[in-house]
């Protein structure tokens, strides 16, 4: 039986707690005081050659120098074990691409406790007074499909009830975006991020960490808009977060090191004296692309094609067709209503089913199929990843890395095939090569054969415009539930 369903009456919260991989967190993995905080100097120097030590032992005697007082942090990958909990949510994590996140301590003086705070007082959701910032000294990651670096609104009061709309505040970092030491490679090259909405404490900021050796070249000001942000360290304040994520590495081997440990240096900074309100405004929106129109060379025929081959393919079965939306999350209005926008990306559409779920049984087979991007240079990747409603978790994905060519089998001699995928979802696939098993187990690795399950696109990046295409350019995704009599 199939169901649809209004509301995933989930509370929406963001994962946290210990390391998601083993190994820890590198430089951040520091000796700590009584407060939780790392002793000055404490972390551990990585290996950077003769370039940028991310370690930077003079940083923070730079910072002191301009007013500036440190506390230590960490930057290390979520474990999604912990969104398992009862009562708790995933928030559709990709369940293809590993997250990584800014753990803070609270701030000087502050009583109000962060959101969801470690055994060492640090959390992924943290308060900021309006001239603090958030600096980040690290490498980025290895050679890799796509990365990027989202801050975000994670809860905020509204009319006395905290909510957490997890919305993104500006556009993503990314590799066509970010400044690094020594380009214009952006792959494993020394960094520096700064998160502020204060003006004068960025240019202290900057000063410092030029100060200790990192080239302005490579300085990255991620912006919070003072007239978006309800800054502070009391109850009433918003709680923010900084997420990294990271697919498809060339090297698996090189990429499960970085993001064991990403040898970075993570500080939260506060001016000695408070400052005055010096705003930062918002950067503009990054312009969508108009020119590729995928919708105006012949992919919306061919798609009715390939599933009415699929159809002919399964004669005796029930046959059902769920279109995808055209996945665009909107956090500007999730910010001002307190909605759930699930961590959502500017870098990223999310076409979905909506409110459709449905059971996928031992004899069930779904297809998803749609435009294979890689073959129309519409995004950089996507993915397909299927959903247990329970606890908003991604169980299996598939991704644009495999797909290509898996629309011939049902088009053959068809000469817009090629620009197709189809790819089987089942949990069994008994070697079929262009099929995705889905595990029948428990959270977050698995789904039980009578939990409902949906599906999620997700498409990355139109390249050379460093945001996500515009999804009326777009052929929407498709999902086909097949079950036999």
């Amino acid at each position: 039986m199939r169901h649809a369903f209004l509301s995933l009456g989930l509370a929406i919260t963001a994962c946290s707690g210990s390391p998601g991989v083993d190994g820890g967190s590198g430089s951040m993995d520091a000796a700590t005081d009584d407060a939780g905080t790392a002793a000055p100097d404490a972390a551990t120097p990585t290996d950077a050659g003769s370039e940028l030590d991310a370690s930077l032992p003079g940083l923070r005697e730079t910072m002191a120098a301009e007013g500036l007082d440190t506390l230590d942090g960490r930057f290390e990958a979520v474990d999604l074990s912990m969104c398992c909990e009862m009562g708790r949510s995933c928030s559709g994590n990709n369940p293809s691409s590993p997250y990584l996140s800014f753990y803070l301590p609270r701030g000087p003086g502050q009583t109000a406790p962060n959101f969801d705070e470690a055994p060492d007082g640090t959390s992924p959701g943290f308060r900021m007074r309006q001239d603090e910032a958030v600096v980040l000294v690290g490498r980025t990651p290895p050679d890799v499909r796509y990365f990027g670096f989202t801050p975000y609104l994670l809860e905020r009061d509204y009319d006395g009830t905290r909510r957490v709309p997890f919305a993104s505040l500006d556009e993503t970092l990314n590799p066509e975006t970010i400044r690094v030491e020594g380009g214009p490679e952006v792959y494993d090259r020394p960094f520096a991020l700064v998160m502020t909405g204060n003006a004068t404490t960025e240019a202290r900021v900057r000063s410092a960490l030029v100060a200790s050796g990192v080239p302005d070249e490579a300085i990255n000001l991620v912006t919070l808009d003072p007239g978006v942000v309800v800054f502070g360290l009391d109850e009433p304040a918003d709680t923010l977060s900084l997420l990294a994520r990271v697919a498809f590495f060339a090297d698996r081997a090189a990429g499960a090191a970085w993001v064991a440990d990403p040898g970075a240096t993570l500080l939260r900074v506060t001016p000695s004296t408070p400052l005055a309100p010096d705003p930062l405004a918002s950067p503009p929106a990054r312009p969508k692309d108009a020119t590729v129109d995928e919708t105006r060379d012949g992919l919306p025929a061919a798609l009715d094609r390939l599933e009415a081959a699929i159809r002919a393919a399964h004669p005796a079965d029930d046959v059902r067709a769920y279109p995808a939306n055209e996945g665009t999350a909107d956090p500007e209005a999730c910010i001002e209503t307190g909605a759930p926008c699930l961590g959502d990306n500017r870098d990223a559409l999310y076409p979905s089913l909506g409110a459709e779920a449905f059971t996928i049984l031992n004899r069930d087979s779904v297809y998803v199929i749609g435009v294979d991007l890689g073959a129309t240079g519409k995004a950089t990747y996507a993915s397909a990843s299927v959903y247990a409603l329970s606890h908003l978790v991604g169980v299996a994905a598939v991704t644009s890395e495999d797909w290509s060519g898996s629309a011939e089998r049902f088009l053959p001699g068809d000469p817009d095939a090629s620009a197709l995928f189809a790819w089987r979802v089942a949990r069994d696939c008994a070697g079929d090569a262009y099929c995705l098993e889905v595990p029948t187990g428990t959270c977050p690795s698995g789904a039980g054969l009578l939990q409902l399950l949906t599906v999620v696109f997700r498409v990355y990046v139109e390249p050379g415009h460093a945001t996500a295409p515009d999804p009326a350019l777009r052929v929407r995704e498709r999902v086909l539930h097949v079950r036999a009599p």
